[in-house]
């Protein structure tokens, strides 16, 4: 696959080669081919894997990474709680990958860190917008967004982005919750 995309970009086909949920061993053998200019993995304070990682590897190597799922499907905005349901139209209502998943420990987690993040003066957006770009290498988290008020709480929610100690509390909390 990396050979046909290399010849796709000497073509001009195509302006970038990139690795999405990729470990290093991939990063290794496809950099033997060409050099990929751009990573993207699913981050967030629940899924840390990339930061031992792919993340390592795009400091070093100067090389953009997007992390897809910062919010955790909503529930690092505080937003899915124990019981909810979910519109006909949202995939979580009827999806196997997330059916199939005791979310109760992300749940909890989030619930055992909104009082102090909200004393601080910050939103639980905040924080997981925060956690995911406080990483040099990560340039970029993309949020899906379902309308325009979401959007822009996430641009708003970047202009107060908590401190390093709050991070690091959030962190210890809710690494008893990593998947």
């Amino acid at each position: 696959t990396m050979e046909v995309l290399a010849r796709a970009k000497e073509a001009g086909k195509i302006r970038a080669l990139g690795l999405s949920n990729t470990t290093p061993e991939e990063i290794a053998l496809a950099s033997e081919i060409a050099e990929p200019e751009g990573f993207q993995a699913q981050y967030n304070l629940f899924e840390r894997g990339i930061e031992a990682s792919v993340l390592p590897h795009a400091r070093e190597t100067n090389t953009g990474c997007m992390c897809w799922g910062p919010l955790h499907k909503g529930i690092l905005t505080g937003r899915v709680v124990a019981g909810r349901t979910f519109d006909e139209v949202d995939a979580r209502r009827r999806a196997p990958w997330w059916k199939k998943v005791d979310h109760t420990p992300q749940i909890d987690a989030v619930a055992a860190v909104r009082p102090e993040v909200e004393s601080a003066g910050h939103s639980l957006l905040e924080l997981a917008l925060a956690h995911v770009l406080a990483d040099p290498g990560m340039t970029t988290a993309l949020c899906g967004v379902r309308n325009l008020g979401q959007l822009e709480s996430a641009v708003k929610a970047l202009e107060n982005l908590p401190p390093a100690d709050l991070l690091d509390y959030a962190r210890t909390v809710t690494a008893k919750a990593v998947q």
